[in-house]
């Protein structure tokens, strides 16, 4: 190789890595990170170095059928695994998830219990047992003298009258982590970082 073509070569492979680090890496890890993120969900806990288990679910212990065998903080529409995002940045990259309730469930905590609360969890009462506030309180579907609420009472809606009928102000939320340092992710980014400059100092 003569100076000519080593000084074409490293001033063409200098504006390589300044794009490689200014945006193709913060997307590439984004990606990765991102991923490995939602994984968490399928995983049932947070992958550190060392899987850390989520504690079970209420719903997981009390209900049958495909709500109790969903893992913890799944559900039917996965909106709190799929509001992971990332956005890119040049030189850098920021994972979050924007939903009011990720942070509780991420960190852990105390949640007061307001009276919009309590009032949510009566219409979830109604709801477990099949009928409305409206009907309940009218002696409607009434079977010899038992009224729907006791017909149709199950682990459910039992579990969403004693939320609304609470003397406790709070109630702790358990930590399940999802998002976070990881030194398995770290890894894995730092394979990628070294690949991606590998492949482009590889004449």
């Amino acid at each position: 190789m003569t100076p000519q073509n080593f000084r074409e070569f490293a001033e063409k492979r200098q504006k390589e890595l300044a794009k490689l680090l200014r945006s193709d890496l913060p997307r590439l890890m984004g990606t990765k990170a991102m991923q490995h993120f939602r994984g968490n969900f399928a995983r049932g806990g947070f992958l550190d170095d060392n899987l850390q288990a989520w504690p079970s679910t209420w719903r997981q212990q009390t209900l049958s059928g495909a709500d109790g065998q969903r893992g913890p903080l799944l559900s039917r529409t996965n909106t709190l695994r799929n509001r992971i995002l990332f956005k890119p940045a040049p030189g850098r990259v920021r994972i979050y998830n924007d939903l009011i309730y990720a942070a509780i469930h991420n960190n852990g905590g105390n949640i007061t219990i307001t009276p919009k609360m309590r009032k949510k969890f009566w219409a979830m009462y109604y709801k477990a047992l099949g009928t409305s506030k409206a009907t309940a309180d009218n002696g409607k579907g009434r079977y010899k003298g038992r009224t729907v609420a006791h017909l149709n009472a199950t682990a459910e809606s039992e579990k969403w009258k004693r939320m609304a009928l609470t003397k406790k102000t709070q109630f702790v939320m358990p930590q399940r982590k999802f998002i976070g340092p990881s030194q398995t992710l770290t890894r894995e980014l730092r394979r990628t970082v070294e690949d991606e400059i590998r492949k482009i100092l590889t004449p």
